[in-house]
């Protein structure tokens, strides 16, 4: 099945979101407590442990790490697009992550992370500096769901999770998403409906949401 743009993101942005969740644990010494600017960059990789060194996004393996006033900066080397930013306080927390798509070279991704892995993601999916779209994630843990808005209506369309449910918000009511000789549908009224793909929304062929 043809996976919406959004929802290839999300599976790509799942491991970062990962990163970012443990890096609120395992940045607690990476810089100091003062409150100027510091006069000489730092690799960002080599202050964390290296297990999390692994997992690392490629950007974050040879970015560089400075202290401004009260927020620490982590700033991609190669592409200027990517940057991560948080409070210097004992929760280093609230963390914001700056990203692009590969074939895009202007930022069109901002996620804000809490403390407890909830993070909320916006999108600008054509680089035109108009949101898009927006994903809400419950945690990073395998029950965690990712609550998607493709068109910006303040209504959630998609639904991913826990584990592998994959939902659609069709005719008020969230209905599961099974194929069927390799076509989406879902269940209305004890029948199976086939479904088409408007903008990044599943609907059904000539109706509305």
């Amino acid at each position: 099945m043809h996976m919406p743009q959004w929802s290839q993101r999300c599976l790509s942005h799942l491991v970062v979101s990962l990163v970012c969740f443990a890096l609120g644990i395992a940045t607690a010494s990476v810089f100091s407590s003062g409150r100027t600017v510091s006069q000489e960059n730092k690799t960002f990789a080599s202050s964390i442990p290296v297990s999390l060194q692994e997992v690392l996004p490629a950007w974050m393996k040879s970015a560089e790490s400075s202290v401004v006033g009260d927020f620490a900066l982590v700033t991609a080397k190669e592409h200027s697009s990517d940057a991560l930013c948080y409070p210097r306080s004992r929760t280093h927390r609230p963390l914001v992550l700056f990203s692009h798509d590969a074939d895009q070279d202007a930022v069109d991704t901002v996620s804000v992370f809490g403390k407890d892995g909830r993070h909320l993601t916006v999108i600008d999916e054509d680089g035109d500096g108009t949101l898009d779209s927006y994903v809400y994630v419950t945690g990073t843990g395998l029950d965690s769901i990712h609550f998607v808005d493709s068109d910006m209506d303040g209504r959630y369309d998609h639904r991913m999770g826990p584990g592998k449910d994959y939902a659609v918000h069709i005719a008020g009511e969230w209905r599961e998403l099974t194929r069927r000789e390799g076509k989406p549908h879902v269940e209305m009224n004890g029948e199976m409906r086939e479904l088409e793909q408007v903008d990044q929304i599943w609907q059904l062929p000539s109706d509305g949401k």
